[in-house]
């Protein structure tokens, strides 16, 4: 039987808790509890003793309400506050000092010194010839001590702390498993775009777009999308080619609008669709007994892509 996991995601302006389980062509949806956070969350708010404490009296109450798991939860971190970087090592550098090999070279490139990071290497490396690729990302410590502020004053254990995009890369591969190519996936957030690309077998980069007024609205969100096909344009990591190499376009996000499909599919020149789980799709839901929008899946993703993980 296919183990039941709690998966928790903080958004910008909302609590979304998910618990359920993965099985070989579906996931099944056991609870599904969704309300917005009394404030947006950000920067400043994340510093104030009072917004963990409020986050953490939410969660509380949410889990007693819902009887939810409280002692193995999985949570994610929005894309928008790590940052990803892609190091190489020649292969004669032992393998046991990669990771201080890669902290000195990420280390010259920051501007705020490095022990101000969570610094995680990924256990993903992508070998050519006499190199190997390894995949950084780096958290705020800031922000790894908001989360257990609030697991420790919530009384719920966060058994992980997912980057999000590593959950959504999972989720997208099997629900999308037979495409060729780089893909990008485009998250709506309420502040901007969380962009997050792969091909065939490797997690390539993620990054942050900010809306220029810092609102979801159809006229920021083509500003910002064409702002991020130019962009990237430019960056070596996507393979020397940038939005040329990339194949296809996903949208998801809870404030994407469907309707606003038209107006990128204008502005790019490859296919954009709203990633989607479909009769036909590889992956279905069971929403079971909850009230889960299967059809609004897509606004979920953070939160459905920690069981996979």
């Amino acid at each position: 039987m296919s183990e039941n996991i709690s998966s928790l995601s903080i958004l910008e302006d909302r609590i979304v808790w998910i618990q359920g389980s993965v099985l070989p062509d579906q996931i099944a949806i056991e609870q599904f509890v969704e309300t917005e956070l009394p404030f947006q969350l950000s920067k400043e708010n994340i510093a104030r003793t009072t917004s963990t404490i409020q986050i953490a009296n939410q969660l509380s109450y949410l889990a007693k309400a819902n009887k939810l798991d409280t002692q193995n939860v999985r949570v994610s971190i929005p894309a928008r506050f790590g940052i990803v970087k892609r190091v190489w090592v020649d292969d004669a550098i032992p393998e046991e000092q990669w990771r201080a090999f890669a902290q000195s070279q990420i280390a010259a490139e920051l501007i705020a010194p490095l022990d101000e990071y969570v610094f995680y290497l990924s256990k993903e490396k992508h070998t050519v010839e006499n190199h190997s690729e390894l995949l950084v990302v780096l958290f705020p410590r800031e922000m790894q001590a908001f989360f257990k502020k609030i697991a420790a004053e919530s009384q719920i254990r966060f058994s992980h702390l997912i980057f999000a995009p590593f959950g959504v890369e999972e989720l997208f591969r099997q629900l999308y498993g037979n495409l060729l190519g780089t893909s990008q996936l485009i998250n709506v957030t309420a502040r901007g775009l969380e962009t997050t690309f792969m091909n065939e077998t490797h997690f390539l980069q993620s990054i942050f777009y900010p809306f220029p007024q810092e609102e979801s609205t159809e006229d920021q969100f083509v500003k910002t999308v064409e702002l991020c096909l130019s962009d990237v344009m430019k960056r070596e990591e996507l393979g020397g080619g940038g939005i040329g190499d990339v194949t296809g376009i996903f949208l998801y996000g809870y404030h994407f609008q469907p309707e606003w499909q038209e107006r990128l599919q204008e502005i790019a020149k490859v296919p954009a669709q709203v990633i989607s789980f479909s009769e036909n799709a590889a992956l279905q839901i069971n929403p079971g007994t909850t009230d889960f929008p299967v059809d609004q899946a897509f606004q979920y993703l953070d939160a459905l892509g920690n069981l996979f993980i």
